[in-house]
């Protein structure tokens, strides 16, 4: 079992977890996941959109950006106020 000094690791390893996971591949929840993996002309809106719909059902998360840095996916986020970042590798995490 993995142990977080805090709970906002916790929640912060939940999001990426939701982020990361190709909707649909989740047996208990077919909602949850994300479209990231996902290829599309217009990139960067259309994964800021899938971002915000596969953590729309945390509370207290809203996905205020996304910043892309070669390989990397940078999402920033609010929860509860407090700016936070998660960083997914294309390569390695979706």
């Amino acid at each position: 079992m993995i142990r977080y000094k805090t709970e906002s690791e916790k929640l912060i390893a939940d999001y990426t977890a939701a982020l990361s996971c190709p909707n649909g591949n989740f047996y208990p929840d077919k909602e949850y996941g994300s479209f990231i993996n996902e290829e599309y002309e217009d990139e960067s809106e259309y994964l800021l959109t899938f971002a915000r719909h596969a953590l729309n059902g945390f509370d207290g998360v809203f996905v205020r950006s996304l910043e892309i840095d070669g390989d990397s996916l940078i999402f920033n986020l609010l929860i509860n106020n407090d700016e936070r970042q998660v960083t997914l590798s294309r390569e390695n995490d979706i």
